[in-house]
């Protein structure tokens, strides 16, 4: 019989993991709108990796429970028309510079799963799968990149699943 946590998550209850790479590619969405053409490539690459202790998770919650810290890389290859260059933006100016929400006119291409293998002391190691996907997409009207590109402000999301890794499997792949 499991019982229910005394208290919340605390970041005492996060084990801070090593991990590596093992497998890595962008999401690509093809982007055909009138003001704007070409490939949309996001990835999220993990800055940290916990374990959250066994004992401080739900009933039912999975093991091993992992929680994440990751940075969203966002990168657009025009396939349309250039325009003179514009100035570079602050983060504030990005955020207050007037859209339009084009979500609508992006297909997903590809929307891999990344693995990374994360260390435990005294444990096997971990997978972890995470997949970084396009929520929202919106073009700054009236603003136009350091090399004459469209600028495109981007919401995405990465899910994840993790599960013990037997040790002979870690040169497998």
């Amino acid at each position: 019989m499991s019982s229910q946590p005394s208290a919340p998550i605390e970041p005492k209850d996060l084990m801070d993991l090593d991990f590596r790479i093992q497998k890595l590619n962008w999401s690509l969405y093809d982007v055909a709108h009138s003001k704007v053409s070409g490939t949309l490539r996001i990835l999220g690459v993990p800055t940290n990796i916990f374990e959250i202790d066994p004992q401080k998770v739900p009933p039912g919650t999975p093991i091993p429970a992992i929680a994440f810290q990751v940075t969203g890389v966002v990168s657009f290859k025009n396939e349309g028309d250039k325009k003179e260059p514009g100035p570079v933006l602050s983060p504030a100016q990005f955020q207050s510079a007037k859209k339009e929400d084009i979500t609508s006119f992006i297909e997903p291409r590809e929307e891999p799963f990344n693995e990374f293998v994360a260390s435990r002391k005294g444990s096997g190691p971990i997978l972890v799968r995470m997949r970084t996907t396009a929520t929202k997409v919106e073009l700054l009207e009236d603003k136009v990149g350091p090399l004459g590109d469209p600028l495109l402000w981007v919401s995405h999301a990465t899910t994840h699943s993790a599960a013990d890794y037997p040790k002979g499997n870690l040169l497998a792949r």
